[in-house]
């Protein structure tokens, strides 16, 4: 599907993005985006840029039934719909422009789009040697201010290191992440790290703290003028930013701001770029929603992410939105929903209606497959839509499907089974295996995955062919696994301890992160490189909730926030983590709504998203 060109102006950009944690790579202008590696630019071999690191049909959470990227689904022809409630005599005049973006035709919001040894942080592309974002090529957070005592920060090897410590400190343990936290005045370390005595003043062992100085656990200090001891023992001067503390006259606390910074409160700005201090301290520039203040040259300023547009203080994807559609204020209208910047009656997206409770969905190269609730059945339509088709009735709480060249495999929970039965109808249903409560489902080629959910949760896998089930992940009380997902190994699956993954053949059950670590988690996704985990509660090592991610080393805990979206079930493709009718990019970014409604399950090829619904199975375009 061709794409329309989007011209991105030049932009500079000031302070930290709050909502992302982006991997940069340059643009791929093959169909689909490009493909996330272990990389960070597209200077080495194995970049995203050269298509290494993840497949193309990765998105399936249930190996190919939810996501197939490969399958050819209907071209999307914009001669086919018409603009129902455009008046091309007021489009003009109803349309918002952006001075961030300018656009020939609205686009889906691009993936990572920034040059080798850069990252997407806000609105633009920041080098990932700037100390001011982080450091880390996964991150947009300025972490490196929370070492303690360090005047200057630089960036090296992704990590935060210490340039220069500030005045009367050193960095004796040669640990970047504990900041400066030798005191030059202490007796441990007086006046260089390889000193230590009874009593030091200024820098200098003496035998006794000599009046006006004040003997502070052998530290002689000034209680009028030492910032970490200011007007008694231990009473330390804090600051934040370029300058350094001092003490006036034992009472008050101040900063001596570096020469460009101003003084707010105890705080060294730079008032010509801080959206909290523009211009003045203070002066805190209004957010847009989904966007980013700015700040430059002391004067406040809105910005968009690229692919995004400003609509009355809000930035919205004119591609899906049905109140601004095409243009800012472009309102498709009841009956209407808006589709690649074209408002399109509603029917256009649904591809089979009068349904019951379609629940868990699966994709094969033309059909779309969904377990009905409502009916006890396993259907299916073609993607272009039509005509459901009956492929087993008669079932007990069908909950989730995958299919295979030939079968459709799904669990029914209150049948105490796993089943089967040709996918394109009129056979028998056959048990597959007996199961407690089985919920979710995931296939490979030869055997069935699949989540109990009775009294004693486990995850069990059995051949295609049927027989008794063996057990992959060990019981536990209480929580039912979720998020069940494979790679070519492994099981994946979100669990009291975190997130688990066990052999697909069985054998050691290895955990990302415990429950204290990460908390509610409530889905999960894979890659060839990185685990993706939506995390509902704040833990000890996500401090947010949000959408993590993690490489698949077991050395590696989720610690890098992609977006602070939590929902279920989580998906990939080349470009974008989608978790229900939303989509972010996989380099971190703005929360892109597809469609405002939620999903009971989704599932991506090529070109479409589909979901299940209450009465109807749906489709949009990505």
């Amino acid at each position: 599907m061709r794409k329309p060109i989007v011209i991105i102006a030049k932009l500079t950009v000031f302070g930290g993005m709050l909502l992302i944690a982006p991997l940069g790579c340059t643009p791929n202008d093959t169909e689909g985006g490009a493909n996330l590696g272990p990389y960070d630019g597209c200077s080495a071999a194995g970049s995203p840029c050269d298509g290494a690191g993840v497949d193309a049909d990765v998105g399936s959470a249930r190996d190919a039934d939810r996501g197939d990227a490969d399958a050819g689904a209907p071209p999307y022809d914009s001669g086919d719909v018409s603009d129902v409630s455009i008046d091309p005599a007021d489009a003009s005049e109803a349309a918002e422009t952006s001075d961030v973006v300018s656009e020939t035709g609205p686009v889906p919001p691009s993936g990572c789009g920034c040059p080798a040894g850069t990252k997407p942080c806000g609105v633009g592309c920041v080098s990932i040697d700037d100390p001011a974002y982080g450091c880390s090529p996964v991150g947009c957070e300025p972490t490196c201010n929370a070492l303690s005592n360090v005047r200057q920060v630089a960036c090296s090897m992704g990590s935060c290191v210490i340039a220069e410590c500030a005045v009367g400190w050193a960095d004796c343990d040669h640990n970047d992440r504990t900041g400066c936290e030798a005191n030059l005045n202490s007796p441990a370390t007086c006046g260089s790290c390889s000193i230590s005595c009874a009593k030091c003043a200024d820098g200098s062992c003496v035998t006794a703290c000599m009046s006006p100085l004040t003997d502070c656990s052998g530290e002689c200090a000034d209680l009028l003028h030492s910032p970490t001891n200011c007007g008694q023992c231990g009473n330390r001067c804090v600051i934040q930013g370029r300058g350094s503390p001092v003490c006036i006259n034992g009472a008050t606390c101040d900063a001596n701001c570096d020469p460009g910074f101003t003084k707010c409160g105890l705080y060294c700005v730079d008032t010509t770029s801080s959206p909290h201090n523009c211009g003045s301290c203070g002066r805190d520039c209004a957010v847009p929603i989904n966007g980013l203040a700015t700040c430059a040259n002391g004067q406040c300023g809105m910005a968009c992410a690229p692919g995004l547009t400003l609509c009355s203080g809000t930035c919205i994807s004119t591609f899906y939105d049905d109140n601004h559609c095409g243009k800012c204020d472009i309102v498709c209208g009841s009956g209407n929903v808006c589709q690649a910047g074209r408002c399109v009656p509603t029917s256009t997206i649904q591809r089979a209606t009068g349904l019951g409770t379609p629940n868990g969905i699966a994709l094969d190269a033309q059909h779309v497959y969904w377990t009905d609730i409502g009916t006890n059945a396993i259907m299916r339509v073609a993607k272009a839509g039509g005509m459901p088709e009956l492929v087993a009735g008669n079932q007990y709480k069908p909950l989730h499907v995958v299919v295979d060249d030939t079968y459709a495999y799904w669990t029914n929970s209150l049948g105490a089974a796993v089943m089967k039965a040709p996918k394109v109808g009129g056979g028998v249903p056959s048990l597959v295996t007996t199961a407690d409560h089985p919920t979710e489902i995931a296939q490979d080629n030869q055997t069935i995955y699949f989540i109990e959910g009775g009294s004693m949760p486990t995850i069990s896998a059995v051949p295609k062919a049927g027989g008794t089930a063996s057990v992959l992940l060990p019981a536990y009380p209480v929580f039912t696994p979720r998020g069940l997902v494979l790679d070519a190994n492994y099981v994946y699956a979100a669990t009291y301890r975190g997130v688990s993954r066990v052999p697909k053949g069985g054998g050691t059950v290895e955990f990302f992160g415990t429950e204290v670590d990460l908390a509610g988690p409530l889905g999960v996704a894979v890659d060839d490189v990185y685990v993706y985990t939506a995390i509902a509660f704040a833990g000890t090592i996500t401090p947010f909730a949000g959408t993590y991610r993690n490489l698949k080393s077991m050395a590696s805990l989720p610690h890098d926030q992609v977006t602070p979206l939590v929902a279920a079930p989580i998906l990939l493709d080349g470009d974008y983590i989608y978790e229900n009718l939303t989509k972010v990019s996989r380099c971190g970014g703005a929360i892109i709504t597809i469609r405002a409604e939620r999903g009971n399950d989704i599932g991506l090829d090529s070109d479409y998203v589909y979901w299940t619904a209450p009465g109807f199975v749906g489709a949009a375009i990505k």
